[in-house]
């Protein structure tokens, strides 16, 4: 029998208190919504991954709407990628895990190097 593994909860303050030169990934879901179901599967199992490089957050949408739209994002589900502090890309709507995978890929890449 295997462990759920589970997104820790996110507010604002989390990436602004980030260490720094570290990537983050924000899943802004909903209870309503039926694909961020799986896309939270998803972004589990890329948890186990790729953490302690990346370190992923959960969101609940309706209660971060505020926040969300500052952002340009109104409706989940919805991927927000930090770095360094600072959010850098996003992704909205329905994404695969290996989009997921290829954008973590390319950010890491991108940055951490």
């Amino acid at each position: 029998m295997s462990t759920k593994i589970t997104l820790p909860a996110f507010s604002p303050d989390t990436i602004s208190g980030a260490k720094p030169k570290m990537l983050q990934v924000v899943f802004l879901t909903a209870d309503w919504c039926g694909t961020c179901v799986i896309l939270e599967h998803i972004m589990n199992k890329l948890k186990v991954s790729y953490e302690p490089e990346v370190h992923f957050y959960k969101a609940d949408y309706d209660r971060m709407k505020d926040w969300a739209q500052q952002y340009g994002i109104f409706a989940p589900p919805a991927l927000i990628y930090a770095w360094d502090r600072e959010i850098i890309e996003k992704d909205e709507g329905a994404v695969s895990g290996q989009e997921v995978v290829r954008k973590l890929d390319a950010l890491m890449t991108q940055y951490q190097n």
